[in-house]
């Protein structure tokens, strides 16, 4: 994962938009996998959920992003403008890498709250990328299942980074230096 993360550092911000299959549910469920932007999100998720030490948090912190993305892509879909997606898609992944870095201690929702306005960001850019040629509802079904596939995989990452704290904190320096390289290109 690590030498993937380093590739995605070249890779050119925000390629997680139009263009995909033209059947719905695929280009939904392509969409989150194009681009360093969504694919690092979403991982990152679940890597920051896996490394809780609550329970409760690492369960609610992936749903409320979900939550948060099913509501963002709604506003894109209705054409509804939310200022600085971009910037939020690359300010989100710097705070999921710090987060990384940092390992969540809190018994709070403040990360769930935060991961429920990054999975905005995220969702609204999902709407708006949905290709003319396909159905809402499937685009909606695929991103939503490919984002949920990415967090497990983050999950399953994060519970193998407990026992690998150097490996940790170079996941998470990688993920904020992505979103960093994201912000700047903005």
């Amino acid at each position: 994962l690590v030498a993937v993360l380093g590739a995605l550092l070249h890779e050119a911000p925000a390629l997680a938009h139009p263009g995909h299959a033209t059947s719905g549910l695929a280009s939904g469920a392509l969409h989150p996998l194009s681009g360093a932007d969504h694919l690092l999100a979403m991982v990152a998720v679940g890597i920051v959920a896996a490394l809780c030490s609550s329970r409760r948090i690492a369960v609610a912190t992936p749903t409320a992003f979900l939550v948060g993305m099913i509501g963002g892509g709604a506003l894109g879909l209705a054409g509804v403008a939310v200022p600085a997606t971009e910037l939020m898609i690359a300010i989100s992944m710097i705070c999921l890498g710090a987060i990384c870095i940092c390992r969540y201690q809190g018994s709070t929702l403040a990360l769930p709250v935060a991961a429920l306005v990054f999975g905005l960001a995220h969702g609204h850019a999902h709407g708006l990328a949905v290709p003319s040629s396909t159905t809402a509802v499937s685009f909606v079904v695929g991103f939503v299942l490919a984002s949920a596939a990415l967090h497990g995989i983050g999950a399953g990452f994060g519970l193998l980074l407990r026992r690998a704290p150097q490996v940790q904190m170079l996941t998470g320096t990688l993920i904020s230096v992505t979103g960093l390289t994201l912000l700047l290109g903005v």
